[in-house]
């Protein structure tokens, strides 16, 4: 009896309308399970992405496992269903019908039912593509709903961004989520505008923001100091913790407040 060498994959794209019981880990749990009862079935590694869409293979674990399956380490892949695996159709197709196939891959859909090995006459090839194309079709109609979403939300003047810009502070106003200026750091963000104004370089502005010991806004977020405090000193004469401005992060400062 030929024994194959299985790689388990899992995928997660994070949005919120997957559910808890799509985790990597349940993910890789059932297809474990499946294994286990399998009696041609070895599990040679698990390969996973995580935050990734279904609707591209441009994405690290796939990668890898593809190249596994090139390098003829594993002849078997299994993933929990076929959204797991991939949301277009067209793509996904290929995979299943003849890239596999010319690799000597076997494909295992545990919760769809499917073993590419038991599906030699192609009996089940239909209702595959027409889950792929229902898995794209979902895909596709989660993506006009999570940009419609947004859109409504701009609409109505709520900021969009995760976290705020340096020098400015989330708040809730009437349920609108907007923008106020931080004391404290928009005190910052004047000073570099009025350094750039004066006729100073980027780098110049970068030495005195380091010279004064203010905080980068990366160190600002963890600390949420605006002045790095105490005195510690190298044998140089450089502070030995307080971190410099990224000439970047001063030139996008500069950029969104002069538009």
């Amino acid at each position: 009896m030929k024994i194959y060498r299985a790689g388990i994959y899992a995928r997660l794209s994070v949005r919120g309308s997957e559910r808890k019981a799509e985790s990597i880990e349940n993910q890789f749990l059932i297809c474990r399970e499946f294994a286990k009862v399998t009696d041609d079935i070895e599990i040679i590694g698990c390969y996973s992405d995580f935050g990734k869409s279904g609707m591209n293979y441009d994405r690290p674990g796939f990668k890898r496992m593809y190249e596994d399956i090139l390098a003829k380490k594993i002849d078997c892949v299994i993933v929990k269903d076929l959204s797991r695996f991939g949301r277009n159709h067209i793509d996904t197709g290929d995979f299943l019908q003849k890239i596999f196939p010319l690799l000597g891959v076997r494909f295992i859909a545990v919760s769809d039912g499917y073993d590419s090995i038991s599906d030699m006459f192609g009996k089940k090839e239909f209702a595959v593509n027409l889950k792929n194309l229902v898995n794209e079709l979902y895909a596709y109609d989660i993506g006009v709903k999570v940009k419609y979403a947004k859109e409504l939300k701009k609409k109505e003047g709520n900021y969009l961004g995760s976290r705020a810009p340096y020098g400015y502070k989330i708040v809730y106003e009437n349920d609108i989520r907007v923008l106020r200026r931080e004391e404290m750091t928009y005190r910052i963000v004047r000073q570099i505008l009025k350094m750039y104004d004066d006729g100073r370089s980027i780098k110049e502005i970068a030495d005195m923001l380091y010279m004064e010991r203010i905080n980068p806004p990366g160190e600002y977020l963890k600390s949420r100091e605006v002045m790095k405090s105490g005195e510690i000193m190298t044998e140089g004469g450089k502070d030995a913790e307080l971190k410099r401005w990224n000439e970047s992060t001063i030139r996008n400062i500069i950029k969104k407040h002069k538009i």
